[in-house]
């Protein structure tokens, strides 16, 4: 059901897209989750950097 919905209203193009996802989302989506994961411990590893590099305050 939603997938005609889906196909009739991207029209030819999105119908073509859209079985190409289906056979291959296993593909698809291991690109996708990898690419999740590399910018999560990106973000945390220049985070910890950061406060790796900052000074001390002493009072």
């Amino acid at each position: 059901m939603v997938q005609f919905a889906v196909d009739s209203m991207l029209g030819p193009y999105g119908k073509m897209i859209s079985n190409w996802y289906i056979a291959n989302q296993m593909m698809v989506n291991t690109v996708v989750i990898a690419i999740g994961l590399f910018r999560l411990f990106k973000r945390r590893n220049q985070s910890s950097a950061a406060e790796a590099n900052e000074p001390t305050r002493t009072s």
